[in-house]
């Protein structure tokens, strides 16, 4: 009877752990990290903060069952950045100062305000090289030391001429010519333009657009004669976006205290 009975209980009755680990495989999804299913996680994507269109997962949108890029573009933008690192610097000259540059190419969340910075520090006396903007108008805002600025607008006319100081804000229209030229202490300034890709055309220097025109036709463009076309094609050419001071030091100490060289004087 003994064993009868046992071998009864045991046809009929299954063990308790098995049944009850069976019966929850089988009725009730297994649960991942924070109370999600396996489903809803494969759902939700590698970043959380991320949401594929309604019925489709991240399994789905790939033929290898993984995710196919789109969280690069919307969960992976950086959203600080040192503009101020010298080692990112676009432009370098040890003698003039550093350009930096920030747009949609090295800071993509700029694509969503359409907007781009570029900031730059000027050693003593340097110059900017003559520019416009293309695609944009900027917002310069100075930092620290002082900057002497010509702008011309586009019918030849010199609408500004004047210092900077620490502070003070100057706003650039676009195809207005600008030219800066450092004083005697240096300067930081930072330019936010209305573009994300801005640019920038330069009169001078080894990007000059006048460089790319024959010596005869900047003669005939200008009224000039062809020798001096030739030194204003070729003006500056060892040098891209900021110049060093030809003049030495002394020169400019020779000057007397508060009256300060505009950049017009020292281009030649």
């Amino acid at each position: 009877m003994g064993q009868s009975q046992g071998k009864h209980i045991q046809g009929e009755q299954p063990q308790m752990g098995q049944s009850q680990g069976k019966h929850y495989q089988g009725d009730q999804p297994e649960e991942g990290q924070g109370g999600q299913s396996q489903e809803e996680q494969s759902q939700a994507g590698p970043y959380p903060g991320c949401q594929p269109h309604a019925g489709q997962s991240y399994a789905s949108q790939s033929t290898y069952g993984g995710w196919n890029g789109l969280e690069e573009n919307f969960c992976d933008h950086k959203l600080s950045v040192n503009i101020d690192d010298p080692s990112h610097a676009d432009i370098y000259n040890p003698r003039a100062g550093t350009i930096t540059r920030l747009n949609s190419q090295t800071f993509p969340i700029l694509n969503i305000v359409q907007m781009s910075a570029t900031r730059v520090h000027l050693y003593q006396n340097a110059i900017i090289s003559p520019l416009w903007n293309i695609n944009a108008h900027s917002v310069m805002y100075m930092i620290q030391g002082h900057i002497w600025i010509q702008v011309v607008n586009d019918h030849g006319r010199n609408v500004f001429n004047g210092l900077l100081s620490p502070g003070q804000l100057l706003i650039i229209p676009q195809n207005y010519v600008v030219l800066k030229k450092a004083q005697r202490d240096g300067s930081k300034y930072i330019e936010f333009k209305t573009n994300e890709n801005s640019m920038v055309s330069h009169i001078a220097g080894k990007n000059s657009i006048l460089g790319a025109l024959p010596v005869d036709v900047l003669a005939n463009a200008f009224g000039i004669s062809r020798t001096e076309a030739r030194s204003l094609k070729f003006t500056r050419e060892e040098e891209l976006g900021v110049f060093a001071p030809k003049f030495s030091q002394s020169i400019f100490d020779s000057f007397p205290k508060g009256e300060e060289e505009s950049p017009s004087k020292c281009m030649n």
